[in-house]
């Protein structure tokens, strides 16, 4: 749902036509449209997804890569307490001390 307000601050996202497809059903709260809408690609850009272990390495490469700060907002997944469950319980004591 932030792909609208996220992506023309991404260069390697700024697509006129997607940023246009994407806009419309993202105004209206259409989940499904917009998850549709959005490649793979592109996901991995303005989202964490998959397993803990998979978070996990993602945020790894971005530190590697320079990256300060790491914030895990919402949505966190089909079971957002389950999600919150698994960040606080696989993947934030990775970064821990």
């Amino acid at each position: 749902m932030y792909a609208p307000v996220v992506a023309p601050l991404d260069p390697s996202l700024c697509d006129a036509d997607w940023l246009s497809r994407v806009a419309e059903p993202a105004r209206r709260g259409d989940v499904a449209s917009v998850a549709e809408l959005i490649p793979d690609n592109a996901l991995d850009s303005l989202a964490f997804a998959g397993t803990p272990a998979d978070v996990t390495r993602r945020v790894e490469d971005l530190a590697r890569a320079g990256v300060a700060r790491v914030e895990f907002g919402t949505p966190h997944g089909l079971d957002p307490l389950d999600g919150i469950r698994l960040l606080g319980g696989r993947v934030l004591p990775s970064f821990l001390g």
